[in-house]
């Protein structure tokens, strides 16, 4: 239950942030983005029995996720367009 809610957590939190986060500044975003791949990679790390190629590969992919969010314009930075 615990990891099911952190899961979705560190899904959702991270996309509304980015997503009210200006387009204008882009360090900021780089900067949130490895933040939360970083907390992403502990909370796997903790509370799961994962190896180590195995938490570099689920960060890898959550991170190219919040990417692709971000410089696909979905994350227009709340402005409607």
């Amino acid at each position: 239950m615990i990891s099911t809610f952190l899961s979705a957590l560190l899904l959702f939190l991270p996309i509304y942030i980015l997503y009210n986060v200006s387009a204008s500044q882009p360090a900021l975003a780089l900067g949130l983005i490895a933040m939360f791949t970083t907390l992403f990679a502990i909370t796997v790390a903790l509370i799961t029995n994962a190896r180590k190629a195995e938490v570099f590969g689920s960060c890898a992919a959550y991170a190219a996720v919040l990417v692709v969010f971000v410089s696909g314009g979905f994350a227009g930075g709340g402005e409607g367009g």
